[in-house]
């Protein structure tokens, strides 16, 4: 078997990476020896999003940097390079736009480093997941381990994208203890207006019976399959930007991440500008530790009970409104990717549900839900314009796989 290169890829602002990388990074010492592999981190990091420092990221133990064969930090400083670094094929315009200050535009730098640096393939992971599946037997929390890495290396040999599973926390939403002031069919209808390939009402209603923990389907554990998402109709989980693996021997067929300024759903278009090329479901489950209560999963202490979310629960209903927030951002582009033809009648339909709601939501969670409104109008206003760089990101993209 002919040696690979292959880039682990992390978009990261928390302190708990380092963590999670060594974690991983001990299952990658074991690869090496078995398979013909050459393991290379590339890590972009935000220093805003939880107030960190770049030694939280940088100064990683010897023994697992000794592990990869190359270790890339991409601060502000480094994205910015890497755009001058494109004058030569880019506009200075074009290179702000795939390199934009965003989750998007941090994805796009580590892709696009892992192709200069002709590697093989890309698999992101997340700073806040870890390599477990969990299943509840009898109110028990049965783990276990998950081959992530080895999953998304035998498929990506014939597919140009892998996405695996998630389980645990992927959901900030927690569980509401509704009144008469604000019903289960009031936070129905919200959620409906909310609706998108990841987020539906029953999926709400699963979450509810499960203390809003998603736990990993013991069929897939058992009998772990492949399936082309573009073939499998009943299978209706989005791309992901974790436990994603990208196809880079051939470039051309790579595509960008973009989210609208100051929103996020960069997985979501990521998903959306993957026509014709060969996506398939992977068998493999990472843990998704949302609300940050399980940092010594990675110690081994595996609890036999998992929290349930709740309203009343320090920092949930701020998340949640926080995520809110972030989707109705997203929602206007969504609504027109999805279904323009109808995109003027059903965005009506949600400013109408929203005016009618939020002060609603407001009183009961006694957070600025009426800001809502005021962010999907907002964001409906730039929707062609969102909608055009969209379209360009892609562009740009080609562009310069074409000359790079």
């Amino acid at each position: 078997m002919e040696e690979k290169n292959i880039a682990i890829g992390f978009v990261t602002g928390r302190k708990s990476f380092r963590n999670v990388l060594k974690t991983y990074a001990y299952h990658w010492k074991g690869l090496i020896h078995e398979y013909p592999l050459r393991v290379h981190l590339i890590a972009a990091y935000d220093l805003n999003y939880q107030h960190t420092n770049i030694s939280d990221y940088v100064h990683i133990q010897k023994d697992v940097r000794d592990i990869f064969q190359s270790v890339t930090f991409l601060g502000p400083n480094d994205i910015e390079q890497m755009k001058k670094n494109t004058a030569a094929q880019l506009t200075r315009s074009e290179a702000d736009l795939l390199f934009e200050n965003g989750y998007a535009g941090k994805r796009n730098a580590v892709l696009y480093k892992a192709i200069q640096n002709h590697m093989d393939a890309l698999v992101f992971l997340d700073d806040d997941e870890y390599p477990l599946a969990v299943t509840n037997r009898h109110g028990t929390a049965l783990w276990s381990g998950q081959n992530v890495f080895v999953e998304h290396l035998k498929n990506l040999e014939t597919n140009d994208i892998t996405n695996g599973y998630h389980c645990g926390y992927i959901s900030p939403i927690p569980i509401i203890p509704y009144s008469d002031d604000f019903t289960k069919e009031d936070f129905r209808v919200f959620i409906n207006s909310l609706q998108n390939d990841a987020l539906h009402w029953e999926t709400i209603r699963k979450l509810n019976r499960t203390g809003g923990v998603t736990y990993a389907e013991i069929n897939v554990l058992r009998n772990p399959k492949v399936f082309g998402l573009a073939e499998n109709k009943s299978d209706k989980l989005p791309i992901t930007g974790s436990n994603l693996g990208i196809n880079l021997t051939n470039p051309l067929r790579t595509v960008p991440f973009f989210n609208p300024k100051g929103a996020r759903g960069e997985d979501m278009f990521f998903g959306f500008a993957l026509k014709g090329k060969n996506v398939v479901r992977i068998p493999a489950y990472t843990f998704h530790d949302g609300f940050q209560m399980y940092p010594w999963l990675l110690n081994g202490v595996l609890p036999i009970h998992l929290k349930e979310i709740h309203l009343s629960d320090p920092g949930v209903g701020e998340r949640f409104y926080k995520a809110c927030i972030g989707w109705f951002r997203y929602k206007p582009l969504y609504l027109l990717l999805t279904d323009s033809s109808h995109y003027q009648e059903e965005a009506e339909k949600i400013r109408t549900i929203l005016g009618h709601l939020t002060p609603k939501m407001e009183n009961y969670f006694h957070l600025p839900f009426t800001q809502l409104v005021r962010e999907f109008t907002r964001y409906s206003h730039r929707v062609e314009k969102d909608a055009e760089r969209y379209e360009e990101t892609q562009e740009v993209w080609q562009k310069l796989m074409q000359i790079g």
